[in-house]
């Protein structure tokens, strides 16, 4: 099998993950079931996410906005408090009908698409993304940001969300030898498994990255679960 046929195997296998686990997606963001970590870390969870949310504040998004990666509607709910008209792209029906639902009665220009297939054929002045990064493999990186180079306006922001490595991050899974990044195996309630790509980042090794491909990023870590910040062009 070819580099690239073993890439977008891998990618068809995180969208069927992302399908199966939509119903049960929330239980993490809330910190539910298996995602209960007591009374301590879910604490320090929902004191972190308010950091995210503080920053998105202070972000200001603004004018025609791209979510990418949308899922089941937790930040797509966020961006719609602020003044913006909001497209969101899912490559999985199953969480943007679950996103739908969610903000029903709000206007969002909804795509089903994956991400690394679309052809944008509009421009954003604001982009988001949240927890998509960590799943993008190293060798489409670069053409991940492509992809948001072109449908970013000369005066276009980028906002991010994902996991930070830290000691109290649980990493599960095997190292590829096929890729620059952990390959974790993922199991959905009904006992199916999934491989998918898994990267955690730091503020300044992401930073680093960017710069090389002409950004201006300012990202930081919150203390144990993630890393966030704006990204601009040069």
């Amino acid at each position: 099998m070819s580099e690239d046929n073993s890439i977008s195997t891998l990618i068809d296998e995180q969208i069927e993950y992302y399908r199966h686990r939509a119903f049960e997606y929330d239980d993490w963001h809330l910190r539910r079931n298996k995602h209960d970590k007591g009374d301590y870390w879910n604490r320090v969870w929902n004191e972190e996410v308010r950091v995210l949310e503080d920053a998105l504040v202070q972000f200001k998004p603004i004018g025609k906005a791209l979510e990418l990666g949308c899922g089941t509607g937790w930040w797509t709910e966020k961006l719609l408090t602020f003044p913006i008209s909001l497209t969101a792209l899912d490559a999985s029906k199953e969480c943007i009908s679950l996103n739908l639902a969610r903000n029903n009665g709000k206007q969002v220009n909804f795509i089903q698409e994956d991400v690394f297939s679309w052809k944008p054929d509009s421009v954003y002045d604001t982009i988001f993304f949240s927890f998509l990064l960590s799943h993008v493999p190293e060798e489409l990186f670069g053409r991940f940001w492509e992809t948001i180079t072109k449908c970013l306006s000369s005066q276009g922001r980028v906002f991010l969300i994902d996991s930070f490595r830290s000691d109290s991050t649980v990493i599960t899974g095997i190292p590829s030898p096929d890729m620059d990044g952990p390959l974790v195996t993922r199991k959905t309630s009904d006992g199916r498994t999934f491989k998918i790509i898994k990267r955690y980042y730091e503020a300044k090794e992401l930073e680093e990255k960017l710069r090389s491909l002409g950004w201006k990023p300012i990202l930081k870590n919150t203390n144990n679960f993630f890393v966030f910040g704006a990204v601009h062009a040069l």
